[in-house]
């Protein structure tokens, strides 16, 4: 049976890689980093556990906890404290909680009572019939400008760290566009029983020694299979045959491969050597936009904040014109991720509203996160630890017009046999949407052998 390469050791490349050994297939993984996983990356420093990217896992789908099952990951695995079923949306500058029931929702300051009333309508209104629809145009229409500012809104810089009036609803919120494209309202939608066969009932969770635990150990368990510290030098192909030419360890080595899966993201492309042609055929996915992301993480002795809000976290409006996008109360939501005595913070900043960011200081990011957690949480004391990390390109942005790039995709891998493209660029930025893309790996490609 002939092998397959994977090209980047991040979350779906390795996920691909479990999936195939398991199948049978001969495989590589090949990734310039030393470690595995991405952007999924776990500091332990002075005590205190920093997530670098993801904080938690979604686990609602059967397959992913196979996974985990069958990783053995059973005792790693840690639950959010109950109390962090508590979030908040910051509006004129206040924390101010999100309801979490009918009489609490009629209750909530949140939102006027007009567009708490404006939301019955909503079932009334006509299907739209714009595939070309932004976030925000696609809100407003059914649900009013109001819900869009003050729900909406921070939800979009929460996930995408993007402005709703450039994402597209059908590939940014398939869910959403779906749920009127089939019931011709977002409510009744909602309220009709999803048939999904992998469905369980939803945990976040994460692991006692961090996301990073995940990578880890599918890449313990491919271990035969991974390449780190590698770079590859030359990729051709020839007759459904792809041949990789490698670095590792100072020894160069030469390898034929059937199929290459890449999963690298879509502006790492235009690096890999490929031949000319092949670069052309790919060349557009460079314009595909990205979001910066900087993660400030902040810890500080609990006597500092004796009313400190217990929750999951805090989204910030674009509207309040602050500087972050929003906050997660990490210690909150897993206690056992900070040391006795003291409250971990995580604040992010960027995305559409800062898209410079990566060009500032560690210091001057560290103060405008600082600066606006002293405005929201009434912080007095200065904290005892701080990290700042900058991802310069975070997240893609599935803006309107994304379909040109998925048409780019289909044409290269029909023009190119045996060359496949995966990533989050491609199946969706989530977590749990990139795992299951390498657990699908083989309903997904056309795999040639």
């Amino acid at each position: 049976m002939s092998k397959i390469a994977i090209i980047g050791a991040g979350i779906t490349g390795l996920t691909a890689a479990y999936t195939l050994i398991k199948k049978g297939f001969s495989v590589d993984v090949f990734d310039k980093s030393p470690v595995p996983g991405g952007v999924i990356q776990t500091l332990h420093q002075n005590g205190f556990l920093c997530e670098l990217g993801p904080e938690t896992l979604q686990l609602n789908d059967a397959r992913i906890l196979n996974l985990l099952n069958e990783l053995n990951l059973q005792n790693d695995i840690i639950e959010t404290n109950p109390i962090s079923q508590n979030r908040y949306i910051v509006k004129n500058a206040h924390p101010t909680p999100v309801p979490r029931s009918p009489i609490a929702f009629l209750k909530t300051s949140l939102l006027s009572t007009k567009a708490k009333l404006r939301l019955l309508k909503e079932p009334f209104i006509k299907k739209g019939h714009n595939p070309n629809e932004t976030i925000a145009d696609f809100i407003k229409r059914r649900l009013g400008q109001e819900f869009l500012d003050y729900a909406i809104d921070p939800f979009v810089s929460g996930g995408y760290a993007g402005d709703p009036n450039k994402l597209s609803i059908q590939y940014a919120f398939p869910k959403l566009y779906t749920l009127e494209a089939s019931s011709g309202s977002l409510i009744k939608g909602a309220l009709k029983k999803q048939n999904n066969p992998f469905k369980i009932k939803t945990r976040t969770i994460s692991f006692k020694n961090g996301m990073h635990t995940l990578p880890a150990k599918l890449a313990k368990t491919i271990k035969d299979s991974l390449h780190l510290n590698s770079t590859i030098l030359s990729i051709s192909n020839e007759n459904l045959q792809w041949e990789i030419t490698y670095k590792s360890l100072n020894t160069t080595h030469t390898q034929s491969y059937s199929n290459i899966i890449v999963t690298i993201p879509a502006h790492q492309l235009q690096d890999l050597p490929f031949n000319p042609t092949t670069l052309q055929a790919l060349s557009p996915l460079k314009n595909i936009s990205y979001a910066p992301i900087a993660v400030v993480t902040h810890a500080f002795k609990k006597e500092s904040l004796p009313n400190a809000l217990q929750g999951f976290g805090m989204l910030i409006p674009s509207k309040e014109n602050l500087k972050t996008l929003g906050t997660l109360f990490t210690s909150s939501i897993f206690p056992s991720h900070a040391p006795e005595g003291f409250l971990t913070f995580r604040t992010f900043i960027g995305g559409s509203q800062l898209p410079n960011i990566y060009k500032e200081s560690p210091e001057t990011i560290e103060n405008m996160a600082w600066n606006d957690l002293v405005k929201l949480l009434n912080i007095k004391d200065i904290p005892v630890y701080s990290h700042v990390h900058t991802w310069k390109n975070a997240i893609p942005q599935y803006n309107l017009g994304y379909q040109k790039f998925f048409n780019t995709m289909d044409k290269a891998e029909n023009s190119f046999p045996g060359l496949h493209l995966m990533g989050n660029y491609r199946t969706g930025i989530s977590l749990p949407q990139c795992i299951l893309a390498g657990l699908n790996v083989m309903k997904n490609l056309n795999i040639y052998v």
